[in-house]
């Protein structure tokens, strides 16, 4: 269902409240609800003051308001989010990438976040890439599956250099199968230079073509328990994305039996 035929039958607003607490959980060093609504600054909740500013004139993403909480339009040109290169953000060896995606087209290698040289895209055909360069081998996954044209999806990327060095993603709290997974060989290389684009890369021209949402960047590997529990809580968002109120309202119930 398109975003603008939510409005006549979405709930009330999302409580900003909810979308914070739910975020900060589990200690992140970036946080974005991306819920301001206006303007060009997204609002680093974390603590660690990694705002996100817009691309200038052009590439500025837009503002969508889907009739329950709002959503950053990307054009699949220059649109592009800067959070920066704060100590919080650099060279990290374990973290958890987390954003609610809904591409409208696959382009050219379509970025969710990119601070060089990790990178976390689709590629032109829908299937979910990460990739973090290091010494000897870069841990490189790419996912079987893709991400459906037009529907939302929570996608997340884990890696741990203290464990297997392999990157694991998931669509939907579900670990993809992978057509490639390889470990990193050898220590990753530096990204301290390089700031945390969102939606492009620093060239401008690997946009993402649709609407995103909830980024946040957590510097370790989230359990399946906290995936989990996460994923449950924030259903709902993906649930009135999709115009499913019946499944938004049993989730309502399920979370106040919860509480």
């Amino acid at each position: 269902m398109p975003l603008a035929n939510l409005r006549s039958i979405a709930p009330p607003r999302a409580s900003l409240r909810e979308l914070n607490l739910n975020m900060l959980l589990h200690g992140p060093v970036l946080a974005l609800p991306c819920q301001e609504g206006a303007g060009v600054t997204l609002t680093d909740i974390s603590g660690f003051g990694n705002n996100g500013t817009f691309g200038a004139g052009a590439a500025a993403p837009s503002w969508v308001w889907n009739g329950y909480i709002w959503v950053l339009s990307y054009d699949g040109g220059t649109d592009v989010v800067n959070c920066g290169s704060g100590d919080s953000l650099d060279n990290l060896t374990a973290l958890t990438y987390r954003a609610w995606v809904n591409p409208t087209d696959y382009d050219s290698d379509d970025r969710i976040f990119d601070k060089t040289p990790k990178v976390f895209r689709i590629v032109s055909t829908g299937e979910l890439l990460c990739d973090f360069s290091a010494a000897i081998q870069s841990a490189n996954s790419i996912s079987i599956e893709k991400l459906a044209k037009g529907v939302p999806s929570l996608v997340e990327a884990t890696y741990d250099d203290n464990g297997d060095k392999k990157i694991r993603m998931y669509i939907n709290n579900t670990e993809v199968t992978y057509s490639t997974q390889d470990a990193a060989i050898g220590a990753l290389t530096a990204d301290a230079a390089s700031n945390l684009l969102i939606g492009n890369r620093a060239a401008g021209d690997r946009g993402w073509d649709g609407y995103q949402v909830l980024y946040e960047i957590i510097p370790r590997v989230l359990s399946a328990t906290e995936r989990l529990n996460i994923f449950n809580r924030e259903k709902h968002y993906l649930d009135i994305w999709n115009g499913n109120i019946l499944a938004r309202l049993a989730n309502l119930r399920t979370l106040a039996v919860v509480r």
